[in-house]
């Protein structure tokens, strides 16, 4: 949960970092990052091994499931979803996307111009009110400094002017935004939270062979005109299988998943569907029919 303090200015500016969000855990994932992306090392050795990793600005994510379970389940983490839970006052949610990137300087133009994420995920718009509908994170395992492509944003404060249809604002049209706009510097294992309604944008890397690790995912208040992260056309890869599996009942419900007591589940449903992902616990499920029975 945000502090008192801490949702306030979430609220004021759009956005709020979190220090130390990872804790003593840093070191363990950035390990279990080396089983999806080269090391710096390894990268700086020969780039012209990784050319996965480069040409465009979003070649380098790797979306969620990776096959890393660790890794995989951190956009779940219950200190997130309460997060989530808290800044949208709501607890019926839905993981919109999710993906680990790593970015190396010089291997694609990350400069991009001021915008809102909130189109990517609906065909309306979002509503002027003090909870958000949607959410973004970034989870950051390098530092983050002017040299290694930091989120540049601009405080709600100084968008009052603004539309919330000016999803796409570019540097010719709209010189005065961008000098309002800064740089969100942190520190490896930090969390920033914001709000889908506050301009942002991602910047080149500056330095000589840096490199920016991080995890990028968001949620939605769960909604039918809202889009979210197509886990069915992913659902035969064995990484996916492994996951949903793994998911506790409350967090499939995050990825659409009929929650616990929904008219969908039926004895033979369970059974069909912990055939076709092996390992799937349908205890629970059963529990929640023999519950709404007595």
């Amino acid at each position: 949960m945000l502090t008192k303090d801490e949702l306030q200015l979430y609220q004021r500016r759009g956005w709020v970092v979190l220090p130390d969000f990872v804790g003593t855990d840093l070191d363990l994932h950035v390990k279990d990052l080396e089983q999806v992306f080269p090391t710096p090392q390894e990268y700086w050795a020969d780039p012209t091994r990784f050319t996965t990793l480069q040409g465009g600005q979003f070649d380098s994510v790797r979306t969620i499931p990776t096959g890393v379970s660790p890794l995989d389940h951190l956009p779940v983490d219950r200190r997130i979803r309460d997060i989530a839970e808290q800044v949208t006052e709501s607890s019926d949610l839905r993981l919109m996307r999710g993906g680990y990137q790593s970015k190396f300087t010089d291997a694609a133009d990350f400069d991009q111009i001021l915008h809102l994420d909130y189109t990517n995920h609906t065909l309306v718009v979002l509503p002027d009110e003090p909870s958000s509908t949607m959410v973004g994170f970034f989870l950051y395992f390098t530092d983050v400094t002017r040299d290694t492509g930091p989120t540049m944003a601009v405080s709600r404060e100084h968008a009052g002017q603004l539309r919330i249809t000016d999803t796409h604002l570019s540097r010719e049209e709209w010189p005065e935004i961008y000098d309002y706009e800064e740089p969100l510097v942190c520190a490896a294992g930090s969390l920033l939270v914001y709000d889908y309604r506050t301009l942002h944008r991602g910047s080149a890397l500056r330095g000589t062979a840096a490199n920016r690790l991080s995890l990028s995912f968001a949620y939605s208040v769960a909604a039918p005109w809202h889009g979210f992260y197509s886990w069915p056309n992913r659902a035969d890869e064995p990484a996916v299988r492994r996951f949903v599996a793994e998911l506790a009942p409350d967090e499939r419900a995050l990825i659409g998943f009929p929650s616990l007591g929904d008219p969908y589940w039926t004895p033979h449903l369970i059974d069909a569907v912990s055939r076709r992902y092996p390992g799937f616990d349908g205890t629970p499920y059963r529990a929640a029919l023999s519950h709404a029975a007595n």
